[in-house]
């Protein structure tokens, strides 16, 4: 038997030494079982119970046996930690927010310790400390997407620029890449029908053909094969229905159609020429228009329709995404489906009927689904139940939280993840105005402090990414026309431009139009002002121009000697 007992858990400020404690080390719950985790083998030492053990370091592939010691203070105040990581911490630069993960690993009586830190925000943890055993599986590494760890329904928010989408992306990449992440945008214009789909015209033959992900074409393919109760006939059906389909699923390289033969049929690939032949049956009526083009009505799906009927056709983790959720007007959008966001287990505790051309549409796409766990109507599209294998997750710009107001019914069924301002390690932004050189987060530092004191809210301060270039150079067309416009008209433009930055001297006032020449380009001497000014009013360690200084040019005496 193999027994797994791990613990993740988010590292605090205190842990990592940044509180003024000089001691580094990693907290464990109450709830933490020593003895399920260590086995019973704790040594007491006055009113400590000790645990020394030696763990195999994982971290960046490492694969170092260390040394650790677990305390228990039993007669003090009950904390539980392991002490004294120092060494580690400094090894790995561990920081606040990094995640580390502590596991116990029972393999047929012999058990091994493993220890692994991640970067804040390589995984993600929900709440911020996870305690929990598992039997008969190996969890020497925790998958990125995890039903532990995900919120099902949770909304990214911050100021503009702070990584959101970012976020979001590196959490999902991996669904992504296996086609189970659907994507929308909400607007002003967004309603219902945009986001779950609705009855409308379309041209219906073979030259527009629906095309499907790799698992629903086997799906459909079984189902051929079944109706026909031949695979000749079923497999040059699927061709010529789906050629299209099966063209794409060539290009990614991925599957094919030996691949789709043998998900969908045991027999091998002996029909692939029939497959081939249906598909150049199809190409051969394009081409010669005699493809019997004609308008039908059909009930078209969206992006929540889509992911849906994905979810309850796999167990894997499918993820909705909605971008800039509150440019959308939420209660129209979502209508009755708002019902479905209260979850008990996962799954949605309050179904909710389908109007017919909806449940017609879910109806056909679920026939083929090998889930054994649909609630009552569901397979058959009358009900709409939310599976606990889809993820709702949003993005939201908190200076646009005018747009359309989300009221609290709505809040209190999403978790809230606060994206916040900070500077990126890996990616040093420069802003380049002519012949001189300006640090970028030591701009955005003291321009929020102004934002910050002048507006009291962190809604309309600049993210690190509230400028994307690819050089990590921002140019003066850049900070013209993206930054200082943000700041003269999105942000000061209601609180006045009273604060001493805008000051040129004497009684003068930076205005907008200093910043451009005659002819539309940037005048770069009061940009170059306006930054000045900036550094000198707000004063911070770190230095706002950056320009590298020239090294003073030497002569030589031998060269000094000849020129006399």
């Amino acid at each position: 038997m193999r027994k797994s007992v791990y613990f993740y858990k988010e590292l605090t400020p205190a842990e990592v030494g940044k509180t003024g404690t000089h001691e580094i080390y990693i907290r464990l719950p109450n709830n933490f079982d020593h003895e399920a985790f260590f086995g019973k083998r704790a040594v007491e030492n006055g009113s400590v119970l000790e645990i020394n053990f030696s763990a195999i370091d994982t971290t960046n592939s490492a694969n170092d046996l260390i040394n650790l010691r677990f305390a228990y203070f039993i007669n003090s105040n009950q904390e539980k930690r392991i002490p004294s990581l120092g060494e580690l911490f400094k090894r790995h630069n561990v920081q606040e927010g990094d995640i580390v993960c502590i596991e116990s690993l029972e393999d047929n009586s012999q058990t091994a310790f493993y220890i692994h830190f991640y970067r804040n925000r390589e995984i993600t943890i929900t709440p911020s400390s996870i305690f929990l055993m598992r039997i008969g599986e190996d969890m020497v590494a925790e998958p990125e997407e995890s039903h532990i760890s995900l919120p099902l329904q949770q909304i990214f928010y911050g100021a503009p620029g702070t990584g959101k989408s970012h976020e979001v992306k590196k959490n999902t990449d991996a669904a992504e890449k296996d086609g189970r992440v659907f994507r929308t945008t909400f607007h002003p214009d967004s309603d219902y029908s945009t986001f779950v789909g609705c009855y409308k015209p379309t041209t219906q033959g073979a030259s527009q053909q629906t095309i499907l992900d790799y698992d629903s074409l086997v799906d459909r393919f079984k189902k051929y094969i079944s109706d026909f109760g031949n695979i000749t006939h079923a497999s040059a059906a699927i061709g010529y229905n789906y050629h299209d389909s099966i063209v794409r699923m060539q290009e990614s390289g991925v599957h094919t159609i030996a691949d789709l033969l043998a998900d969908a049929h045991k027999s091998g690939t002996t029909y692939d020429t029939t497959i081939r032949s249906g598909m150049l049956l199809y190409e051969e009526q394009v081409q010669t228009g005699k493809s019997g083009d004609k308008i039908t009505y059909a009930f078209v799906p969206q992006a929540f329709t889509n992911a849906y009927v994905k979810a309850w056709n796999t167990k894997d983790p499918v993820f909705l995404i909605i971008e800039e959720i509150n440019r959308g007007n939420c209660a129209q959008i979502f209508g009755d489906l708002f019902q479905l966001l209260d979850r008990k287990d996962g799954v949605s505790e309050y179904p909710v009927d389908a109007d017919s051309d909806l449940a017609n549409y879910i109806g056909k796409e679920l026939s083929g689904s090998t889930r054994d766990d649909f609630p009552d109507g569901v397979k058959e599209g009358k009900k709409l139940v939310l599976p606990s294998n889809l993820y709702i997750w949003a993005t939201m710009n908190t200076s646009d939280q005018s747009l359309f107001p989300i009221d609290s019914a709505f809040k209190r069924r999403w978790e809230w993840r606060y994206i916040p301002i900070k500077e990126h390690p890996d990616k040093k932004y420069l802003i380049e105005i002519g012949e001189k050189t300006y640090d970028w987060w030591g701009f955005l530092e003291r321009i929020n402090k102004v934002i910050g004191e002048t507006t009291s809210s962190e809604d309309k301060k600049l993210g690190y990414f509230f400028v994307k270039t690819e050089t990590s150079k921002v140019s003066d067309e850049q900070f013209v026309g993206k930054v200082l416009f943000y700041i003269w008209n999105d942000v000061f433009k209601n609180y006045g431009f009273d604060h001493t930055i805008f000051s040129k001297g004497d009684k003068d006032k930076f205005v907008f139009s200093d910043f451009f020449n005659a002819d539309g380009t940037p005048n770069k001497d009061s940009v170059q002002q306006f930054l000045k000014r900036l550094e000198e009013t707000i004063k911070i360690d770190r230095p706002l121009d950056v320009t590298p200084k020239e090294e003073p040019t030497t002569v030589s005496e031998e060269a000094t000697e000849s020129e006399a």
